[in-house]
């Protein structure tokens, strides 16, 4: 691969001429074999004579090198290509289970009160859901309040996101206020 302007080192072709030099590609390939014109390279931006390269007419059959080149670009190409079908089914099937151990916890948070083995009063239970997912009012069903819950269901190893850290820390350092309207 090589950058060159050729409108720069040959101003006096015109573009009649610069369009024959382009659909003439072996006389084209001749003349840079023939010329004393620099590229430079873009992988490793050195620069080096068109003459010393190994340059070929890509729009017929390869041979020799450019073969070899060609496909192990393919090859590679291949490689690539079969790398990100499997990355795009990962993510695809994580997206999946994500969504599925979400949506139970969803269904979860809402019913956890009503469940048999629920270690709390359901009467003293609020659904919020969001940003955090219930709060527990300790003796509301017998008309004498001693303390507060905040509850944040989680299942699947998913993790409080950075608001529900924040309100966890603000009721664990006494942040917490009441306010009468």
């Amino acid at each position: 691969m090589f950058v060159c302007n050729f409108e720069q080192t040959y101003p006096y072709l015109m573009k009649n001429q610069l369009l024959y030099v382009a659909t003439n590609i072996t006389q084209y390939i001749k003349s840079l074999k023939n010329s004393d014109l620099i590229a430079t390279c873009l992988e490793c931006e050195k620069e080096f004579r068109l003459k010393d390269s190994f340059l070929f007419d890509g729009t017929k059959q390869f041979k020799g090198t450019a073969e070899l080149t060609r496909q192990q670009w393919e090859q590679n190409l291949e490689t690539k290509i079969e790398g990100l079908k499997k990355l795009r089914e990962k993510i695809a099937s994580r997206s999946r289970i994500s969504a599925a151990t979400s949506g139970g916890g969803q269904m979860l948070e809402k019913i956890l009160p009503a469940l048999k083995n629920f270690q709390m009063v359901s009467a003293d239970w609020r659904f919020l859901g969001s940003p955090i997912d219930n709060i527990q009012f300790h003796g509301l069903s017998k008309n004498k309040i001693e303390s507060l819950t905040f509850m944040e269901v989680k299942s699947g190893g998913s993790k409080l996101d950075e608001s529900q850290k924040q309100i966890r820390d603000a009721v664990n350092d006494h942040r917490v206020k009441w306010r009468y309207l």
